[in-house]
């Protein structure tokens, strides 16, 4: 059987983005330069002869946005998407719609860090989901809290959801799916399945990739926020 190359996507940009929103379970369409760069990022998968088995997709609106975008400059539109709630991004109660700086300068402030510094820490993300989680039980009343998770339950449900999709490209002999999801999601995907990864500089971009293989039992991360498929497609 072929490996299971898994190639995850983060959508395009979109409205809250450029705004420096708060976007997690919340949504907001793709910018018109988001949409360029979404095709850009289609017709260089395109250039490098990439052709996916499957797309699996976030069930959030940019990303099935994103991945209709995706599907129309390779030439299969028509290619089942399957939606999966596990690939959603982290929901932030009640910081959702916020500005992102209000957040961190939150989350900063309760382990008595500067803001600028907070994502240098190594277990920042599981300080920033806990944190939100503890945040929103705190200031919700009982029938509004919704499902709110802290970073145990989010990462169980990206395993959750990661292990699925690898179940199902086994059944199909292996090869290529493209998963187009989110910024944290992504990055909590590749932080619990290979920790000591190197991420770039910042955040991972908008439409860039993250490659990771799943052959034998393990997994290998091979690229993470990659922009190189954008660039051939502009």
């Amino acid at each position: 059987m072929k490996p299971v190359e898994l190639y995850f996507m983060r959508h395009g940009q979109t409205i809250f983005n450029i705004n420096q929103k708060v976007q997690g379970w919340s949504d907001s369409f793709l910018t018109l330069d988001g949409i360029d760069g979404v095709e850009a990022a289609g017709r260089g998968l395109k250039k490098g002869e990439i052709e996916f088995e499957h797309v699996f997709s976030s069930d959030s609106g940019r990303t099935l946005q994103t991945s209709r975008l995706v599907m129309e400059q390779l030439g299969n539109p028509n290619l089942e998407i399957t939606l999966d709630p596990r690939l959603r991004e982290f929901n932030f109660g009640v910081f959702e719609g916020g500005h992102e700086d209000n957040l961190l300068h939150a989350v900063s402030n309760s382990i008595n860090v500067q803001p600028e510094n907070f994502h240098d820490l190594e277990d920042s993300f599981k300080i920033m989901t806990d944190f939100v989680a503890a945040e929103h039980y705190n200031k919700t009343e009982a029938p509004y809290r919704g499902e709110i998770e802290d970073c145990d339950m989010y990462s169980k449900r990206l395993e959750d959801g990661v292990q699925s999709i690898v179940q199902k490209m086994q059944e199909m002999g292996g090869g290529k799916a493209l998963i187009v999801s989110h910024g944290m999601t992504i990055s909590g995907i590749v932080r619990h399945l290979s920790p000591k990864s190197v991420f770039p500089e910042g955040w991972i971009p908008n439409a860039s990739l993250t490659k990771i293989i799943w052959l034998d039992g393990t997994y290998h991360v091979e690229l993470i926020g990659d922009t190189q498929h954008i660039e051939a497609g502009k």
